[in-house]
């Protein structure tokens, strides 16, 4: 049995979900929208409906979860569930987010943003799917890197004392922009680790992060 789900097996304890319906032309709040939740390993089958009011929210509901124990040991099982949302409402494409994941004890905001209908509704639902974490999503390994990096060629900067930028540009996307600093590790700090773990864990994270988008910049 995989520890993926297994854990969806052992959930002692509970999170929470808060689903929050826009629109992706205006962003304005989107009521009355339906929102099915169902299990990851039992999709057929929904697990509660829930509906947003005038400011495009759901109520906050309870959802089984692994025991918070899970966050806080390394190569223990997956401490988070998965579920699958199917969102609906008069006059948007309706919408299914795959992978949300909910901690122990945690409040998980899942946003949702709903594509406009303009001509014939179309039946199939638009497909978001949130990628498991690292630690436990069948990924390639890891490209060998050398751990003293030749510095000889021109272009890049070396200076005088430790600077961190306020935005970067991503080589791999370099027509979208720039990335503000604070989104970008926004971004990055929940693969690393748990909303759920203890303080010390986040705040012994967070530094090695900075340090680690500050060492792949190129200048």
């Amino acid at each position: 049995m995989s520890k993926l789900y297994a854990a969806q097996q052992d959930r002692p304890d509970s999170g929470r979900l808060l689903v929050n319906v826009s629109s992706l032309i205006s962003s304005r709040a989107v009521p009355d929208a339906t929102v099915q939740i169902t299990d990851s390993n039992d999709p057929e089958i929904i697990m509660d409906e829930l509906s947003t009011d005038s400011n495009g929210q759901t109520d906050t509901i309870d959802l089984p979860a692994p025991p918070l124990e899970y966050s806080l040991e390394p190569l223990s099982a997956q401490p988070y569930s998965v579920f699958n949302l199917r969102i609906t409402a008069p006059g948007y494409e309706p919408t299914t987010i795959s992978g949300a994941e909910i901690l122990s004890g945690q409040t998980a905001l899942q946003n949702i943003s709903l594509i406009p209908q303009f001509e014939t509704p179309n039946e199939d639902s638009e497909l978001y799917v949130i990628p498991p974490h690292t630690l436990y999503g069948d990924y390639p390994p890891k490209i060998p890197e050398s751990e003293i990096k030749d510095i000889s060629e021109t272009g890049e900067i070396v200076l005088s004392r430790v600077v961190i930028p306020s935005a970067v540009r991503q080589n791999d996307m370099p027509d979208r922009g720039s990335i503000p600093m604070h989104t970008l590790l926004l971004r990055l700090f929940p693969t690393l680790i748990y909303l759920s773990g203890h303080p010390v864990q986040l705040w012994c994270t967070y530094p090695p992060l900075v340090q680690s988008s500050c060492n792949r910049l190129i200048g």
